[in-house]
């Protein structure tokens, strides 16, 4: 009989949830530089935990070093060097077994209010993999990997089989059977077993549905997206505030082997690759930087900054190139805007240059005005449509205010009307 699962929380535990948030979300966005001995140590455990063969460990000074340690090698070399990465990762396991214990509703909420600073700041640290080769080299990296990620992933449904087996009546007795011949006696002889233990179980519910799944599995292995899914799924897991929070509040069973490795593993490392023969380890950033609302942001500096000298620029949220993070936004010119092919990377230049200073740098032309407003429009191929601006002048300073209005806009009075939700500005009691 399955034990009751956790439903709902009670305001106790809710209360308790952003307590877990903060403690791992300082964890994560630590940039106290590793402990390359702590670290390996914390690795070594990790593989143990999992029953893997101990790795040999190299570390990267940023994910630079990533690009560049792909850049220097052959896909064969590669494969041999390092090996497959695995598809089931530490954290992915201990969050299997946690998730059978709780509700799919509530399980479902714990994971999307989870925090993801450490996947998301890897997404956003990662070079363009800058190799112009690289589709060529995944490519390639696909064929070499295939047959190992294939095995991993009969070994990952033998798992799930077998566990399927176990509840069914005298699956416990079959499993202990087929352990015997498979460990005592040997491959070749348990297959002649197989008409007799297995054709019985194969009319199974569960048996049936592990067949349809391993088949679905085997074709996304055919388009790779199996391996994306698998590493994305290994990186989300290491969110590791909802598993300590389901073992410390909810009181779910876990490994505890596997709990301590991981706790290890995400307080001493900075991002990990976990692969088969080889683990990488890269270390963390010296600064990192946000705006009030969280999102990676810095003027005229780096958003994030590694000890090689590795640096990413950001604008509230997004990723800017080099030649635009560098530079404090007044002093972004108006001009790019008519060079840069990238909608959100305009969008982001509009933001930050102002549409008073656009309008001026680029010499808008004016449609309508009234009073003190005009209504405007940029015919350069600036933005995905074309830019209408309604500019105020302001009377007593002469300062320029523009804020953007639809393009279907044709008198200025009408624009008014529209900043204003739809009030016309004849009757307006007060001017400003």
């Amino acid at each position: 009989m399955s034990p009751t699962k956790v439903e709902k929380l009670t305001p106790e535990q809710e209360a308790l949830l952003p307590v877990y948030r903060h403690k791992w979300r300082g964890i994560d966005l630590s940039t106290e530089p590793i402990d390359r001995q702590k670290a390996a140590y914390a690795v070594k455990a990790a593989y143990a935990a999992m029953g893997k063969q101990k790795p040999e460990i190299r570390f990267l000074s940023s994910p630079a070093a990533l690009g560049e340690l792909v850049a220097e090698k052959s896909a064969h070399q590669l494969a041999q060097e390092l090996g497959a990465p695995l598809l089931v990762w530490l954290p992915t396991q201990l969050c299997d077994r946690i998730q059978h214990q709780i509700h799919a509703e509530l399980w479902q909420k714990l994971q999307s209010e989870s925090s993801h600073d450490r996947f998301s700041l890897l997404l956003f640290a990662l070079p363009d993999f800058v190799i112009p080769r690289q589709d060529e080299l995944l490519g390639q990296l696909w064929l070499e990997w295939q047959e190992r990620l294939i095995q991993q992933m009969w070994e990952q449904q033998q798992a799930s089989m077998r566990e399927q087996l176990l509840q069914q009546p005298g699956g416990q007795f079959i499993a202990q059977i087929g352990d015997f011949l498979w460990t005592q006696v040997g491959e070749p002889l348990s297959k002649q077993w197989e008409e007799t233990l297995w054709k019985p179980l194969a009319n199974l519910p569960p048996i049936q549905q592990w067949q349809q799944d391993w088949h679905s599995s085997l074709l996304g292995i055919a388009s790779g997206w199996a391996l994306v899914s698998g590493l994305i799924r290994n990186m989300q897991a290491l969110s590791v505030d909802t598993i300590d929070f389901c073992i410390s509040v909810l009181n779910c069973d876990y490994d505890r082997e596997k709990w301590s490795a991981l706790q290890s593993l995400v307080q001493e490392c900075g991002w990990v690759f976990p692969l088969e023969k080889a683990c990488l380890v890269c270390d963390r950033p010296r600064q990192i930087r946000f705006d009030s609302e969280n999102r990676l942001h810095a003027e005229g500096e780096p958003a994030i900054e590694f000890g090689d000298g590795y640096r990413v620029y950001a604008y509230r949220g997004v990723r800017l190139p080099e030649k635009y993070g560098s530079l404090y936004p007044h002093q972004w010119q108006a001009q790019w805007l008519l060079e840069e092919n990238n909608a959100e990377l305009r969008r982001v230049l509009i933001q930050g240059i102002g549409y008073g200073r656009i309008c001026q740098e680029l010499q808008a032309q004016e449609l309508d005005s009234w009073r003190e407003y005009t209504l405007l429009k940029i015919d350069s191929d600036v933005d995905v449509e074309p830019i209408y601006l309604l500019k105020m002048t302001c009377p007593s300073t002469g300062y320029i205010h523009a804020t953007r209005v639809p393009p279907h806009m044709r008198s200025a009075r009408e624009a008014i009307g529209w900043v204003n939700w739809g009030i016309d500005p004849a009757e307006f009691s007060v001017e400003t």
